[in-house]
């Protein structure tokens, strides 16, 4: 929980399964990402533009928003 700089995530465990009316069947999942760089750099330089975004859009500026920040995310 603590690593939020590592390339790599993975998701392993058990996961709900909603239509077993019994209750007594379970579904297992195991996934492995890796943060692809070349993508996140491009998500990361729209967000640094968020603002620049928000001061074009085509409505009226009353309903603009100031002091936007973009997201922070990595892509996969």
């Amino acid at each position: 929980m603590q690593d939020r700089d590592s390339p790599v995530d993975t998701i392993n465990g058990f996961v709900e399964v909603y239509l077993d009316a019994r209750g007594i069947k379970g579904a297992w999942e195991a996934l492995v990402f890796y943060v692809n760089r070349e993508k996140t750099e491009g998500i990361r330089r729209l967000a640094r533009e968020a603002q620049w975004f928000e001061d074009h859009m085509p409505w009226d500026p009353r309903y603009r928003k100031t002091g936007v920040h973009g997201i922070t995310a990595n892509a996969d």
